[in-house]
């Protein structure tokens, strides 16, 4: 004899179980969807596109992603009049997210100023810089200023005359800034590098960027770098130097000169290492092309004279450049090393 309410009573019971088996396919399904718009979500942003420049000459940017978001293919191609000149394709390991342009050179072509930060993170600001030089693209790189006390990130730039200006605030405790450094960098010989005025504390020379080039480079290629720990002064032009002797003393080397010292900047090479100081249509009574040093782990000073400045470079035989500062003094600037 069947019972029918207990019959009644399991169909209730198995009507519950498949309404709730039901229900947690809906909330499984819902969560995966869930879970697809978030990884693609994750994705947005993953890459980079645009175009900028004038009719003469303007720069198409592409950066997509090689293996995640983490690595990038950048391809930079440069359009003149209408026709494609050169194009530059880097693996990187950051994201674009702005694109600018200016004629830092004063050659009535703009530069490119890419802007990129890693993935993943809002703090982590990298500046690659593009000119055309004939028929190929060089890129240099700003160094980076993570290790800058009191930087955070939170960078602004843009382009003032034949001027790139780097703004952040700076950092001591807390959550507040107190205070803002702004650099400023100039284009010499298709690399930006520091504007500094000679009469600012000592220089400390950092770690030099990589530049790179569609072309071979020697080692006599300069690459982009920045005493960064130094403020940034815009003032009027002062006179040119004219350099008269390379005097060795017990702590370092003085560029003498007669009269004033001008105006001149420092760059730390790298591949091999060594530094350059330049000064600003600066001249030099010395006929060698070379000073020998032995001392200080320098091997020897090479001077050359360029359009518009004249440059000497400290060749070192240690691996890295040693410590050092450069400042202006009485009769010179002094390169001083220290222990």
């Amino acid at each position: 004899m069947i019972n029918y309410e207990k019959y009644r009573g399991d169909m209730r019971m198995k009507s519950r179980r498949s309404g709730l088996a039901a229900l947690l396919l809906v909330a499984a399904v819902m969560t995966t969807g869930a879970a697809g718009v978030a990884a693609a979500a994750g994705e947005s942003g993953c890459g980079f596109r645009k175009k900028v420049g004038n009719q003469k000459l303007s720069y198409s940017v592409v950066s997509s992603k090689a293996n995640g978001c983490g690595v990038q293919v950048v391809a930079v191609n440069a359009v003149r009049n209408g026709t494609a000149v050169a194009q530059l394709r880097s693996d990187v390991d950051y994201v674009a997210h702005t694109a600018l342009t200016g004629d830092l050179d004063d050659d009535g072509l703009p530069e490119l100023v890419l802007v990129s930060r890693e993935w993943g993170k809002e703090n982590d600001e990298n500046v690659d810089v593009y000119c055309l030089d004939g028929s190929r693209l060089v890129r240099s790189s700003l160094p980076k200023l993570n290790g800058l006390d009191g930087y955070r990130g939170g960078d602004s730039l843009w382009i003032d005359g034949k001027q790139l200006v780097r703004s952040f605030p700076l950092y001591e405790q807390g959550e507040q800034p107190n205070g803002t450094r702004v650099l400023r960098y100039e284009m010499v010989n298709h690399q930006l590098q520091l504007y500094v005025q000679n009469d600012l504390p000592p220089l400390i020379a950092e770690p030099a960027a990589i530049a790179e080039t569609t072309g071979s480079a020697s080692a006599e290629t300069p690459m982009v770098t920045a005493a960064e720990k130094a403020p940034v002064v815009a003032g009027p032009a002062p006179l040119a130097a004219v350099i008269t002797a390379v005097e060795i003393v017990d702590n370092g080397i003085v560029l003498k000169t007669s009269g004033t010292v001008g105006s001149f900047k420092t760059m730390r090479l790298d591949r091999p290492e060594r530094i350059a100081i330049d000064f600003k249509k600066g001249k030099t009574v010395l006929t060698q092309k070379t000073v020998a040093v032995g001392k200080f782990g320098i091997s020897r000073i090479r001077i050359g004279s360029n359009k518009g400045f004249i440059r000497f470079v400290l060749d070192t035989t240690a691996k890295k450049f040693p410590r050092h500062t450069v400042t202006a003094v009485g009769d010179g600037v002094k390169i001083e090393f220290q222990e």
